[in-house]
C-alpha cells in the first residue's frame, strides 16, 4: 500500500466518525417550549443532552440545575417562575435535571417541586447567565433498588 492510500484511509475514517457524532447529537430530543415571552429548553439525562444544552447556553439568562444534596441529578421536577409582580412567566412540569430560560432582566421567584418537596428561590437576572442549584435531601426512596 503506498503512503498516499495509508494516509487517506485514516482521514476518511475520522471524517466518517465525526459525521456520525454530529448526526447523533442532532437527534438529541430536548424538552423545549415558550410561555408568553419566555422560551426555555431542558434535559440533561444523558451525556448527549448535557452537550446539547451546553451548546445552547448562550442567550439564556437563567440556568437551573436540580440535584440531591448527595450530588445525584434529578429529573421530573415541576418548575414555576414568577416575575416581580407575581405573574407566572414559566410553568413546566416533569423537567430537568437542567433547565435554561430566556428571561428579561428583573427579579424572579423560582419554585421547584420534586417528589412533593418544594424549593423556593429569589433570583436577580441581569446581563449574564445566572446559575442556580436547587438541592433536595436524599431519602431512602432515592436509592431504593428496583423490585425484582
Amino acid at each position: 500500500m503506498n503512503a498516499r492510500i495509508r494516509w487517506i484511509v485514516p482521514v476518511t475514517l475520522v471524517v466518517a466518525l465525526a459525521a456520525a457524532g454530529t448526526s447523533a447529537q442532532s437527534q438529541v430530543k430536548l424538552q423545549q417550549g415558550r410561555s408568553g415571552q419566555v422560551s426555555w429548553v431542558a434535559g440533561g439525562t444523558s451525556t448527549a443532552e448535557v452537550d446539547a444544552l451546553a451548546a445552547q447556553e448562550k442567550g439564556h439568562a437563567l440556568k437551573l440545575i436540580f440535584t440531591l444534596t448527595a450530588g445525584n441529578y434529578l429529573a421530573g421536577v415541576n418548575v414555576k417562575v414568577r416575575d416581580a409582580k407575581g405573574a407566572v412567566v414559566l410553568d413546566q412540569a416533569d423537567t430537568g435535571p437542567v433547565l435554561l430560560a430566556k428571561l428579561p432582566p428583573g427579579t424572579y421567584t423560582v419554585t421547584a417541586i420534586s417528589d412533593g418537596r418544594e424549593q423556593v428561590r429569589k433570583v436577580q437576572i441581569g446581563t449574564v447567565m445566572r446559575t442556580e442549584y436547587l438541592r433536595w435531601p436524599a431519602t431512602d426512596k432515592d436509592f431504593a433498588l428496583p423490585a425484582q
